[in-house]
This record gives C-alpha cells, structure tokens and sequence, in this order.
C-alpha cells in the first residue's frame, strides 16, 4: 500500500508541476494580478493565484488514492480534502475577496471538522478538537503572512514535507510518508515559477493550502500517536517570526491587523546583499535544524523539555542577530544619508 500512495503522490506531483502552463494564461485572462500594497515585497503588478498549481496536484493525489489505494486509515484523505477546501476559500479570497470574519469563522469550521474527523473527539473531546482547530486557523494565517517573498513559501513547504516523510518512516506510517513527499513536491515545483523575472505567486488560494495541507498532516498524524513535537518543530520559525512581529508592533501601538511590512524575514530581504532568495534560503535552513533537533524526541522522548529550550535558544539567537544586522544597515544609511 505504501507504494501505491506513494504513487499517488507523485501523480499529483507530475500534475503541480505542468499544470503552471495551463494556469498562467488562464490566470492572465481574469486579471488574477497583485498589486503592489503596503504589505509588498515585489515593485509592480504580479501575477497572483499559481498556487492552484499545488492545488490541483493534492487533488490528483486525493483522487488517485481514493480510487487506487484500499486505505486501512482515512486519515490522508481527510487531511487532503481539508487543504482542499481550504485552499478554495483563499481561491475565493483571490477572486473576490472574503471579510475577515468569514475567511476565520470557514478556517475554522474546516480545522474543527479535521480534528473530529481523524479521532480527536473520542480521544480528547470537546476541548482537544477546539485546540487543534484553532491550531488549523494559527497556522492558515501564519503561512499567508509569511508568504511575502519570493522563494520562502516554496522552500518551507520542502524543508517541511521531507521532515514530515522522515518522521513518517522512523514511525512506519505510510501515508505520513505519502504526504510529506506530496507536501514537498507540489511546493518544491511552484519554486521554478516562482523565482524567476516574472512576477509569480501562489496568491491565498496556495499560501492557504499550504498552512491547511501541513496544519491537517500534524494534526492527523498526532492523532494516531505520532510525536507532536517532532512534527511541529519544522513550524517553529514560522511561528515565531509572525508573533515576533505581532508583539513588536502591539508594543509600539501600531494596529496588529494593518498590512505592513515589518516582518523579520522581510526587512531582512531589504538589506542591500540578501534578497529574496538569500533569506528564503536561510529560513529554509533554520526550519531543517529546528525540524532535525526536534526530531530528537522520536528516540529520546524524555528529552522534550532540554530539546525545547535548545529550539528557544536557537530561534532567539537567529533573530538577535536578525535585529542587529538590521541595525547595523540602519545606522548606515542614516550615516550615508548624512553625510
């Protein structure tokens, strides 16, 4: 079974990666643009909306493994169909765009009818069903805020797919294998169309089916006893990065849900010798040390809490030094500017 799931994955792979010439032109036709906003890393009118790319590639892969595969667990399934139909509400974001309320309130309902789904209310209830679909939610949100350069979004969902296979294989859980290499084969495709002179991006319908894709994995595999922290270390940065930001701009007064700019990541791709894909690039290279050392606790689950403190030592330094680089290039431009 392991490999016909495996098959399936690479079918929606194969699909991810030629569906871009179909959906370009497609996408060009009804005006699927961004434009340029306070919230912009990019200069100018970008094509937005690619990521229904890796989203048709989930959908072959759900398709291929309802017809293809017996499953002895209907948890991939559920997971991908979650991604799916949360990746049509950023879809209808893109198009015609959703209040906030309601872009929550179906964020929601999906993560609640995930964790239901996959056991989460006969094992821990009420209460366990409601963390992790608020968990579902947190995390949709975090990967469409910190899809703002290019090359980030793509890399993270390889970095965090080939951890998510490598944890499936340690606990021998086919289909976590299965959607880890689906995972990062539909975004590490979406990378080609993404860096290069064109502006290109996944826009909400592919940033929301990525936070929805990886959010639905942790919460099903968790839901059957794999390790939570082993999967949730590879999130960790992204985390991170977007409550640094929300804390740092409640505590100069500024309102939290304005579009800006503020992020770390993105200053950090301001800096004159960084770029975009320099600093995709690092944070790509920081989720893997986050996901190896986190993944530690698959062989030495009492080492939870020194492994905790490592990542929190580790993520506090990275943005240390972030701030003081940052800094640095600011007290030289005032310098220059002076001058």
């Amino acid at each position: 079974m392991t490999f016909t799931l495996l098959a399936s994955a690479v079918a929606g792979v194969l699909v991810s990666a030629l569906l871009p010439f179909l959906a370009i032109p497609a996408l060009r036709r009804i005006q699927v643009v961004d434009v340029q906003t306070e919230r912009s890393s990019h200069h100018g009118v970008a094509l937005r909306g690619l990521g229904v790319a890796p989203w048709g590639g989930v959908a072959i892969a759900l398709v291929a493994t309802l017809v293809f595969v017996s499953p002895t667990s209907w948890h991939p399934v559920f997971a991908m169909g979650a991604a799916l139909a949360i990746g049509l509400v950023g879809f209808t974001e893109d198009l015609v765009g959703l209040s906030i309320r309601v872009r929550a309130g179906l964020q929601l309902l999906v993560g609640v009818a995930l964790s239901a789904a996959v056991g989460l209310l006969q094992n821990g209830g009420i209460l366990a069903v409601l963390v992790f679909g608020v968990f579902f939610v947190a995390y949709v949100n975090v990967t469409n805020f910190m899809d703002g350069i290019n090359g980030i979004s793509g890399i993270h969902g390889v970095v965090v797919g080939i951890s998510f296979a490598a944890v499936g294989l340690f606990e021998d859980v086919g289909w976590l294998v299965m959607l880890g290499v689906l995972i990062a084969g539909v975004f590490g495709a979406f990378i080609v169309w993404n860096v290069g002179s064109e502006l290109r991006f996944l826009g909400d319908v592919g940033s929301y089916l990525l936070g929805g894709i990886v959010a639905a994995t942790v919460i099903a595999a968790y839901s059957v006893g794999v390790p939570l922290w082993a999967l949730v270390s590879p999130l960790l940065l992204y985390i991170s990065d977007s409550a640094y930001t929300l804390l740092r701009r409640l505590g100069s007064r500024k309102r939290w849900y304005e579009a800006h700019r503020e992020h770390v990541y993105q200053r950090l791709a301001a800096l004159p010798g960084l770029g975009h894909v320099m600093v995709a690039v690092i944070y790509g290279a920081m989720t893997a040390v986050l996901a190896i050392v986190g993944g530690i606790v698959l062989v030495a689950p009492d080492a939870l809490a020194a492994l905790i403190v490592a990542q929190a030592a580790l993520i506090a330094g990275f943005f240390l030094a972030s701030e003081r680089r940052l800094a640095s290039a600011d007290h030289d431009s005032r310098e220059a500017a002076a001058s």
